[in-house]
């Protein structure tokens, strides 16, 4: 899914072939930058797109139709940050998370539109991911915010104590699952003076650190990912900076 000129969601195949386009509700002067989506167990596709520091975020359905538009335009906030789609107890039905600049912290909201909590224990959150599923099949939600703290908050909005980041401050968290032996599932970028790397494991733990100088970019862009590139097992992290260097981790 390729997201156009912010008007329109371009869907290519595995050949890079055009397969479909799909007009997105963008009103004047409105486009889109980021675009989400996850499936529920029932098969049920959602798809969330919004542009950081905007009003609203926008979910469609499987067809391509606006099903909602979260928070309503009345409800003043600082701007939008960050979106996530997925289905944190497990229970088949999917849910939007939303987190906000300044004081508004985090929104759980349901697909009819009723949000069902707000934790406001954080503000001017920069990353929001959802962890690997546990033994149980729960998922919790990872969030930083300027101070580069992490958090981590479950499905009824209750968050557990900050964790130890050992001293680094982690502003941006990157969500990965880059081989089926991988010892990191997620990659933090320390955005201080001196920018550093920073691989997690699932238990949040410090595994390594990569000095780096990403630069500024242009635009908003999510500069790391992830792929088995390498090796099935392993994988490894692709990391963009800004002057078209690829650093693989």
């Amino acid at each position: 899914l390729v997201l156009d000129d912010g008007k329109a969601v371009i869907q290519l195949d595995g050949e890079g072939k055009r397969v479909a386009t799909h007009p997105l509700p963008a009103g004047d002067g409105q486009d889109f930058m980021m675009i989400r989506t996850a499936t529920s167990r029932d098969g049920g596709r959602r798809y969330a797109v919004m542009t950081p520091g905007a009003e609203q975020v926008i979910v469609l359905d499987a067809d391509w139709q606006q099903q909602l538009a979260y928070p309503d335009l009345e409800q003043h906030h600082e701007g939008i940050s960050q979106v996530v789609l997925t289905d944190l107890e497990d229970d088949g039905q999917l849910e939007l998370y939303v987190a906000f600049w300044g004081l508004a912290g985090v929104h759980r909201v349901e697909m009819d539109g009723e949000r069902k909590w707000r934790y406001r224990g954080v503000s001017d959150v920069i990353s929001l991911v959802a962890s690997p599923r546990n033994d149980v099949g729960w998922q919790k939600l990872l969030l930083t915010d300027r101070q580069g703290q992490l958090f981590q908050l479950n499905q009824f909005g209750n968050a557990d104590p900050v964790i130890d980041t050992d001293g680094i401050p982690l502003h941006h968290l990157f969500p990965g699952n880059p081989g089926k032996e991988a010892i990191t599932r997620f990659c933090a970028l320390s955005s201080t003076r001196s920018q550093v790397l920073v691989g997690l494991d699932v238990q949040l733990r410090t595994r390594w650190r990569y000095p780096v100088s990403l630069g500024t970019f242009a635009t908003q862009v999510e500069m790391v990912t992830s792929t088995p590139l390498s090796s099935s097992e392993g994988g490894i992290w692709l990391v963009a900076a800004a002057n078209g260097v690829v650093h693989m981790v």
